[in-house]
Protein backbone atom coordinates (compact mmCIF):
# COMPACT_ATOMS: atom_id res chain seq x y z
CA UNK A 1 0.00 0.00 0.00
CA UNK A 2 2.72 2.46 0.96
CA UNK A 3 4.56 1.84 -2.33
CA UNK A 4 1.44 2.96 -4.20
CA UNK A 5 0.64 5.79 -1.74
CA UNK A 6 3.94 7.16 -0.40
CA UNK A 7 2.16 10.19 1.14
CA UNK A 8 0.14 7.92 3.44
CA UNK A 9 0.99 7.80 7.11
CA UNK A 10 0.85 4.28 8.45
CA UNK A 11 0.59 3.87 12.19
CA UNK A 12 1.35 0.72 14.11
CA UNK A 13 -1.65 -1.01 15.66
CA UNK A 14 -1.11 -0.94 19.40
CA UNK A 15 -3.17 -3.14 21.66
CA UNK A 16 -3.32 -1.96 25.23
CA UNK A 17 -4.79 0.55 27.66
CA UNK A 18 -5.12 4.08 26.29
CA UNK A 19 -4.13 7.09 28.38
CA UNK A 20 -4.21 10.85 28.05
CA UNK A 21 -1.71 12.93 29.99
CA UNK A 22 -2.36 16.56 30.83
CA UNK A 23 1.09 18.10 31.02
CA UNK A 24 2.16 21.58 32.11
CA UNK A 25 5.40 23.28 31.09
CA UNK A 26 6.41 26.69 32.37
CA UNK A 27 7.32 29.47 29.96
CA UNK A 28 10.98 28.41 30.04
CA UNK A 29 9.87 25.03 28.65
CA UNK A 30 10.46 23.04 31.86
CA UNK A 31 7.85 20.29 32.26
CA UNK A 32 6.52 20.58 35.78
CA UNK A 33 3.52 18.26 36.05
CA UNK A 34 1.89 15.35 34.22
CA UNK A 35 -1.50 13.94 35.20
CA UNK A 36 -2.22 10.57 33.56
CA UNK A 37 -5.88 9.85 32.84
CA UNK A 38 -7.03 6.35 31.91
CA UNK A 39 -9.45 6.49 28.98
CA UNK A 40 -12.13 4.07 30.11
CA UNK A 41 -14.73 4.92 27.46
CA UNK A 42 -14.43 7.09 24.36
CA UNK A 43 -17.21 8.30 22.04
CA UNK A 44 -16.34 10.00 18.78
CA UNK A 45 -12.79 10.65 19.93
CA UNK A 46 -13.95 12.38 23.14
CA UNK A 47 -13.50 10.74 26.51
CA UNK A 48 -16.79 9.80 28.20
CA UNK A 49 -15.36 7.97 31.22
CA UNK A 50 -11.92 8.65 32.60
CA UNK A 51 -9.91 8.24 35.80
CA UNK A 52 -6.77 9.95 37.07
CA UNK A 53 -3.95 7.57 37.83
CA UNK A 54 -0.80 8.38 39.77
CA UNK A 55 1.62 6.38 37.65
CA UNK A 56 5.31 7.31 37.73
CA UNK A 57 6.23 5.50 34.49
CA UNK A 58 3.47 7.20 32.48
CA UNK A 59 4.20 10.62 33.95
CA UNK A 60 7.94 10.29 33.34
CA UNK A 61 7.44 9.12 29.73
CA UNK A 62 5.07 12.00 29.03
CA UNK A 63 7.26 14.65 30.62
CA UNK A 64 10.36 13.37 28.79
CA UNK A 65 8.53 13.39 25.45
CA UNK A 66 7.22 16.93 25.90
CA UNK A 67 10.63 18.13 27.12
CA UNK A 68 12.18 16.79 23.91
CA UNK A 69 9.95 19.00 21.72
CA UNK A 70 11.48 22.49 21.45
CA UNK A 71 9.23 25.45 22.19
CA UNK A 72 6.37 23.73 24.03
CA UNK A 73 5.09 25.89 26.88
CA UNK A 74 1.86 25.91 28.88
CA UNK A 75 -0.67 23.08 28.54
CA UNK A 76 -0.01 19.97 26.46
CA UNK A 77 -2.17 16.92 25.87
CA UNK A 78 -0.36 13.65 25.15
CA UNK A 79 -2.01 10.40 24.04
CA UNK A 80 -0.36 7.03 24.60
CA UNK A 81 -0.96 3.33 25.03
CA UNK A 82 0.54 0.94 27.55
CA UNK A 83 0.76 -2.62 26.26
CA UNK A 84 0.45 -5.82 28.30
CA UNK A 85 4.26 -5.94 28.39
CA UNK A 86 4.31 -2.40 29.95
CA UNK A 87 5.66 -0.73 26.78
CA UNK A 88 4.48 2.89 26.56
CA UNK A 89 3.83 4.07 23.01
CA UNK A 90 3.18 7.77 22.50
CA UNK A 91 0.90 8.40 19.53
CA UNK A 92 0.10 12.11 19.71
CA UNK A 93 1.30 15.35 21.33
CA UNK A 94 -0.92 18.44 21.15
CA UNK A 95 0.22 21.76 22.67
CA UNK A 96 -3.23 22.70 23.98
CA UNK A 97 -5.86 21.81 26.56
CA UNK A 98 -7.54 18.48 25.80
CA UNK A 99 -11.27 17.90 26.09
CA UNK A 100 -10.88 15.85 29.28
CA UNK A 101 -8.64 18.35 31.10
CA UNK A 102 -11.46 19.27 33.56
CA UNK A 103 -10.68 15.96 35.31
CA UNK A 104 -7.01 16.88 35.85
CA UNK A 105 -8.00 20.36 37.02
CA UNK A 106 -10.62 18.99 39.42
CA UNK A 107 -8.02 16.50 40.71
CA UNK A 108 -5.77 19.42 41.71
CA UNK A 109 -3.57 20.23 38.69
CA UNK A 110 -4.62 23.84 38.13
CA UNK A 111 -3.01 24.17 34.71
CA UNK A 112 -5.07 27.25 33.67
CA UNK A 113 -3.96 29.12 36.81
CA UNK A 114 -0.31 28.14 36.31
CA UNK A 115 -0.46 29.26 32.68
CA UNK A 116 -1.87 32.67 33.65
CA UNK A 117 0.77 33.02 36.38
CA UNK A 118 3.50 32.38 33.81
CA UNK A 119 1.93 34.93 31.44
CA UNK A 120 2.04 37.47 34.28
CA UNK A 121 5.74 36.76 34.87
CA UNK A 122 5.09 34.88 38.10
CA UNK A 123 6.62 31.54 39.12
CA UNK A 124 3.80 29.02 39.65
CA UNK A 125 4.10 26.73 42.65
CA UNK A 126 3.59 23.30 41.08
CA UNK A 127 3.68 20.08 43.06
CA UNK A 128 3.74 17.35 40.39
CA UNK A 129 2.14 14.82 42.74
CA UNK A 130 -0.52 17.06 44.28
CA UNK A 131 -3.40 15.66 42.30
CA UNK A 132 -6.06 13.25 43.47
CA UNK A 133 -5.38 9.67 42.44
CA UNK A 134 -8.24 7.58 41.04
CA UNK A 135 -10.72 10.43 40.63
CA UNK A 136 -13.34 9.54 38.01
CA UNK A 137 -15.06 11.79 35.52
CA UNK A 138 -18.25 10.69 33.76
CA UNK A 139 -19.40 12.82 30.83
CA UNK A 140 -22.74 12.49 29.12
CA UNK A 141 -24.97 14.17 26.64
CA UNK A 142 -28.45 15.32 27.58
CA UNK A 143 -31.38 16.62 25.60
CA UNK A 144 -33.44 19.57 26.84
CA UNK A 145 -36.85 20.28 25.32
CA UNK A 146 -38.56 23.66 25.58
CA UNK A 147 -41.75 24.84 23.92
CA UNK A 148 -41.72 28.28 22.41
CA UNK A 149 -44.82 29.15 24.43
CA UNK A 150 -42.94 28.31 27.65
CA UNK A 151 -40.23 30.90 26.99
CA UNK A 152 -40.45 34.25 28.80
CA UNK A 153 -41.94 37.00 26.69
Amino acid sequence: YHAQHPEAIIQEFIEGQEFTLDIFSDFQGRTMCAVPRMRIEVRGGEVAKSMTLRDEALARAGMEAVSAVPGIIGPTTLQCFRTASARISIIEINPRFGGGVPLAIRAGANIPKWTVQCALGQEPQVDPLAFEDRLFMLRFDDAVFVRKDDLPK
